[in-house]
């Protein structure tokens, strides 16, 4: 997979970040790629600093950067013998404004942090952090389950082949070319994902539509049969040959399904657009994108459309 071309990774457990790390390795070797690891440190509030110095003699701020570098220094440490040069740097800000900067000013296509809120003792739906950067940050954000294996075994990617609009085409067509390329560099299993409905559902089911007994199952039918034939184009546009068994074609709300079909084939990584339609810059990542984001409980690889424009500036 050749798209990724300068990686950035934050870290900041030097026990749960491990596989993090080594999965971002070993895509920058594959890529041949430029890879920078950060740890972020926040910002202390006026005057902390200085009564720590009059008073004790300790600079904290610089206590916490020493701590910092120490954690990059033991996580990298096993990769010296590596092809890749690895860039370190400790940042100092809040967390999702100073990644969404350093992102902005040195121009990475790509993302990754691990996903470390946990719930009685197991990883859990995505923290703050990671739903800021996946509503924010101008790249792909690669959210890493702490509990992943780095090489994965199944990958799910979801599709909207309904699209109209040429952005979510080719959102499309980006989704599926990165779910290959993982799929092939992991010899991983591909699975396609695609939940459709019927437009007026609801008023088609109701006395006021009087249809006779059976002429609403009709509907249902040719329309699985018609949203069957057009995701088995779209594939065949791409060149794509898969098993029927991987091929998920569900009717029903996505946000619900795609849970459901994660769990059930055991995915380890889900990868999926954030396009929303609300019209605010800066802030697209759709319900449907965010109703999967808190219900998935694996890795998750989120792409914007091309058009996107963070609001975090530099």
């Amino acid at each position: 997979m050749k798209r990724f071309k300068n990686i950035l990774v934050f870290v900041h457990d030097d026990h749960l970040d491990k596989p993090l790390i080594a999965r971002a390795m070993s895509l920058a070797e594959r890529n041949n790629s430029e890879l920078k690891v950060v740890g972020i440190i926040d910002e202390p509030p006026r005057g902390f600093n200085e009564i720590f110095e009059k008073k004790l003699d300790i600079n904290l701020q610089r206590l916490l950067c020493d701590h910092q570098e120490d954690l990059l220094a033991r996580l990298l440490d096993r990769y010296s013998d590596s092809p890749i040069s690895v860039n370190r740097e400790t940042l100092t800000g809040r967390a999702f404004v100073t990644l969404c900067k350093e992102v902005i000013r040195n121009k990475h296509d790509l993302l990754m942090i691990t996903n470390n809120t946990h719930k009685d003792g197991q990883p859990s739906n995505f923290g703050s952090l990671a739903m800021h950067l996946l509503r924010k940050c101008p790249c792909p954000v690669w959210v890493f389950h702490s509990q992943s294996n780095p090489d994965f075994r199944r990958i799910l990617v979801a599709v909207d082949i309904g699209a109209i609009d040429e952005a979510e085409q080719s959102l499309n067509r980006k989704l599926l070319q990165l779910g290959t390329s993982l799929a092939e560099c992991d010899s991983a299993d591909l699975h396609v994902l695609y939940c459709w409905s019927i437009y007026g559902e609801r008023l088609l089911r109701s006395p006021r539509a009087g249809l006779k007994e059976g002429d609403f199952d009709e509907i249902i039918g040719a329309a699985r049969a018609a949203v069957e034939a057009k995701l088995e184009d779209f594939l065949n546009e791409q060149d794509l040959q898969l098993p029927r068994s991987n091929l998920h074609i569900l009717k029903g709300d996505v946000g619900v399904n795609a849970a459901e079909v994660a769990r059930s084939q055991n995915i380890d990584l889900f990868i999926m657009g954030t396009l929303g339609r609300s019209g605010v810059q800066g802030y697209l990542i759709g319900n449907t994108a965010e109703k999967i984001i808190h219900n998935i409980n694996c890795s998750l690889l989120a792409i914007k459309p091309d058009y996107f424009t963070s609001p975090i500036e530099i």
